[in-house]
């Protein structure tokens, strides 16, 4: 029943694009107003950061089982470092996903202040600062690999910065 629908979603998104073309452009003797090609780049641009956002949010560890809190906590990425350039690209507090999912209800414009007197608060040992990474784009890149190295069927090797990521057994 779902692929039904998604079916008919796509069916009738292709007939308002052909329709799009050939009322707003071949019928006017226009092909395509540059105004619609710019908002068609800029509308891409944003959906592509999007989905690199969702991809750095987590390091997508699960084997597709259930998770623990303390898993799903180490499955979720804090990027507190390069405050202005990750305010670009995970506003909205995005750039403390893990904490996030600590406390979900604290309102996002508290979260680098709470991330701080956590990381100041808590023990040395804590999973919870197991959870900062340096920046998105290492984050990516360990993603990638890891992904690389399963579609090889490796054994899945433990990233540099997550050789010391100890998951408590449930």
């Amino acid at each position: 029943k779902v692929m039904r629908i998604v079916l008919l979603q796509e069916a009738l998104c292709f007939a308002w694009c052909v329709w799009f073309l050939i009322r707003g452009g071949i019928l006017r003797d226009q092909w395509l107003d540059p105004f619609w090609l710019i908002a068609y780049a800029v509308g891409v641009g944003i959906l592509v950061l999007n989905e690199v956002r969702t991809l750095g949010a987590h390091r997508w560890t699960n084997d597709g089982g259930e998770m623990s809190f303390s898993e799903q906590l180490l499955d979720s990425v804090n990027y507190p470092n390069h405050a202005w350039a990750s305010e670009l690209w995970g506003p909205i507090g995005t750039r403390f996903h893990a904490l996030h999912h600590l406390f979900p209800r604290l309102p996002y414009h508290n979260l680098g202040k709470a991330h701080r007197r956590l990381t100041e608060g808590l023990p040395a040992d804590s999973i919870y600062h197991q959870t900062s990474a340096e920046s998105l784009f290492s984050e990516i890149a360990a993603l990638w690999r890891r992904s690389r190295t399963a579609q090889r069927g490796d054994v899945i090797a433990a990233e540099p910065a997550e050789s010391n990521r100890a998951v408590p057994s449930t």
